[in-house]
């Protein structure tokens, strides 16, 4: 075989290989499988997220009881919060959380003022299999409105009519004269659109300032959630989140009233997903929130919310 022949066998086996690496098939082969897309995550109302968000949030719960006695008035309560978190890490949060409440009854005294407010962190590592346990720690700082040895009668009263409209699972937030630390676990469950949410907090109180006669020197207090939601379409799910809130110790209102020991709570709501731009989504929510038992529904009061819930989340 002379020199000539060699050459042109060697450029066409070069022109095979080309034309082989260039082929569909064959590229489609060395490409890398595309990792699938998690699935997706309905955020609830009052539990915790289960996935450590950026996010700026407000909920505003209108809470409106009815009169059921000549000495009980009927009205209308907001209590609106705010929190702010920021990942640190990709399963870690920090966060800071804000609020404030107003009481209007129909007669008697109207009251406003501020929450404590709360710095925690919120830790979510994925364990896989759609499985996302969640771990959470914060304490509240003791300035809000109504405490002291001589708060003001409206808005003392409007302190326990913020917490009825929060459903009593943010009690470290309205109970001003108390240093709350709070401990929380959570595990949720992501398959097929549907999310299974549940979640436990012990709630530990000292009292720092207010009258010794009237006021617990400490208070233990917990709450149990669950949420089941289901994404219907990408833009809209529906969910319904059982709540349930206990004091484990027998603070002097309890004493008192028995029906304050533990409440029970449904909320039913709806979300929609609104792309703003740039990788960052608000959820728009809104839930019906009524309570199964007393004290939010009976001899007591008869409590109707409705529960804003605005989320911006941040890539």
């Amino acid at each position: 075989m002379n020199r000539s022949n060699i050459l042109l066998r060697i450029g066409a086996l070069a022109c095979l290989c080309t034309a082989l690496s260039q082929s569909p098939a064959l590229a489609q082969e060395s490409a890398p499988a595309p990792t699938p897309a998690p699935p997706p995550y309905v955020l609830p109302f009052q539990l915790r997220p289960a996935i450590a968000p950026n996010v700026v949030r407000l909920d505003f719960p209108l809470a409106m009881y009815g009169r059921q006695s000549d000495t009980i008035a009927g009205g209308l309560t907001i209590a609106p919060t705010i929190v702010a978190s920021y990942r640190v890490l990709p399963w870690l949060a920090p966060l800071v959380r804000l609020g404030m409440f107003s009481n209007s009854p129909t007669d008697g005294a109207s009251g406003t003022g501020f929450d404590n407010p709360l710095i925690g962190v919120l830790a979510t590592p994925n364990a896989g299999n759609g499985f996302r346990p969640s771990f959470y720690a914060a304490f509240t700082i003791p300035v809000g409105s109504g405490g002291g040895d001589a708060p003001d009668a409206g808005v003392a009263a409007a302190t326990g009519r913020g917490r009825a409209a929060r459903s009593y699972l943010d009690n470290a937030l309205m109970l001003p004269n108390y240093f709350a630390a709070v401990q929380g676990v959570g595990l949720a469950y992501l398959r097929n659109g549907f999310t299974i949410q549940a979640e436990a907090t012990v709630l530990e109180f000292v009292r720092v300032r207010g009258p010794a006669a009237t006021q617990n020197s400490s208070i233990v207090n917990s709450t149990w959630d669950l949420w089941l939601a289901y994404s219907i379409m990408p833009q809209l799910s529906v969910g319904i989140e059982l709540r349930h809130q206990r004091f484990l110790s027998t603070p002097l209102a309890v004493s008192a009233n028995h029906a304050l020991r533990e409440q029970t709570t449904i909320a039913v709501g709806v979300r929609t997903k609104i792309a703003l731009g740039s990788g960052i989504v608000m959820p728009l929510g809104i839930a019906y929130i009524r309570g199964i038992d007393e004290p939010m529904q009976g001899s007591g009061a008869s409590y109707n919310t409705i529960w804003i819930d605005v989320p911006v989340l941040f890539p």
